[in-house]
This record gives structure tokens, C-alpha cells and sequence, in this order.
């Protein structure tokens, strides 16, 4: 019997492994979110291609692409180092904190550099604009994130108001004495 339940235990695993994770899109404590968005990992390449190139990047990588696979969002480019490019990983785990997508670093190699205490915002950063640009000025709280060979998956939840989504309010400008 013990033999059986291993077998059926590593014939599950081999299965996932082929198979990649069944990922049903939302959080199971928020069963109907507002927001379904997956950001492949093209548009992500291309967000953080973007957001380096405004200087909005804790690292300035050149050559940027990403990958995703299960619970991991890896970030592969080149640094600059001596004139010459420098192969470098960024791998991290996604997580919802706060109502937003944070990153989780799993590991970071930038060649010979040090890698700097906020480098997570390589990819935070776009995917958090990316889920602004959709919401608009819409109150949203992010209810989970996700990653697999399809991209990342956010679900959200937009404060809704009589069946209709009400904007928040513009911050008032403070009074200067």
C-alpha cells in the first residue's frame, strides 16, 4: 500500500512537471475580482525595456527579456561592465502586499556588480503602472498575483459603487503657509 501512494505521489509530480500548474485565475478568498489581467512575457519585456530606457530602473540592463514559469518571474539582461556586456539574472517570486504586486527576490547576479537593495522594482514598477493604466483612476486593490509560462495574472477588485465603478477622488493640493 505505501508503495502504491508513493508511485501515485511521483506520477503526480511528473504530471505537473509535463503539464505545468492548472493556474484558474483569481484569488480563492476573492472568487468574482473586477480585474483579470495576464501580462506575458513579451509585454513585460517590452514594460521593462521601457521603464529602463525612462531611467525608471534601479538597474540599467540592457538586452532585457523575461521569462515566467511557475511562481517565478525571471529577468535576464546585460550590464554594462568595462564596455562590455555582462550576463545577468534577476529571479523572483510575485506577491501581493499592501493591495499591490510586490516581488519577492528568489536571486540577483549583475556580473561583478553589487546588486542595490530595491532591484524588485525592475518589475514591480511596470506591472503596478500596467494595473493603473487598466483601472484607470478607479480605486483598486490588487487581491493576487501569479506566475506562470503564460505571463503574470493579477486579479483586482475596483470599489464599486451601485453597480458602478466611481473614481477617486484627486488629491487636494496642500496649502502652502
Amino acid at each position: 500500500m505505501v508503495a502504491g501512494v508513493l508511485l501515485l505521489a511521483a506520477f503526480q509530480i511528473l504530471l505537473e512537471d509535463r503539464l505545468g500548474d492548472v493556474n484558474v485565475p483569481g484569488d480563492p478568498r476573492d472568487p468574482a475580482p473586477d480585474l483579470i489581467m495576464t501580462l506575458s512575457p513579451g509585454l513585460l519585456t517590452a514594460s521593462i525595456r521601457q521603464s529602463v530606457a525612462k531611467g525608471n530602473s534601479p538597474v540599467p540592463l540592457q538586452n532585457v527579456r523575461v521569462v515566467t514559469k511557475k511562481d517565478r518571474v525571471i529577468v535576464l539582461g546585460d550590464v554594462a561592465v568595462l564596455g562590455r556586456g555582462v550576463p545577468s539574472t534577476i529571479e523572483m517570486r510575485p506577491v501581493v502586499e499592501e493591495g499591490m504586486v510586490r516581488m519577492k527576490v528568489v536571486s540577483a547576479k549583475l556580473g561583478p556588480l553589487p546588486v542595490p537593495g530595491n532591484v524588485e522594482r525592475i518589475a514591480e514598477d511596470p506591472i503596478n503602472s500596467r494595473v493603473r493604466a487598466v483601472v484607470e483612476d478607479y480605486p483598486a486593490t490588487v487581491t493576487s498575483v501569479s506566475a506562470g509560462p503564460e505571463g503574470v495574472t493579477v486579479t483586482a477588485r475596483v470599489r464599486l459603487s451601485d453597480g458602478t465603478a466611481t473614481p477617486s477622488p484627486s488629491p487636494s493640493p496642500t496649502p502652502t503657509p
